[in-house]
């Protein structure tokens, strides 16, 4: 048995076939303790709330501005 837990981190903008990918790649894994976040850096192409709809699971964020994460 593994007690490891993890927390992905996505950092998005307007990304959305991206992020469906990426998201699809995740679900689809062997381990499956974990957790997904999406930190929506305010994209206008409604890519939070797709990826919401098809992955309910999804932990999300959206910010009110455009911020540097680095």
């Amino acid at each position: 048995m593994n007690d490891y837990f993890v927390s992905i981190i996505i950092v998005s903008l307007n990304r959305k076939r991206e992020l469906v990918k990426c998201l699809n790649s995740i679900h689809f894994q062997k381990f499956k303790n974990f957790e997904v976040i999406l930190i929506d850096n305010n994209s206008t192409d409604l890519s939070s709330q797709f990826c919401k709809e098809k992955f309910p699971e999804l932990r999300d964020k959206k910010t009110h501005k455009r911020r540097c994460f680095w």
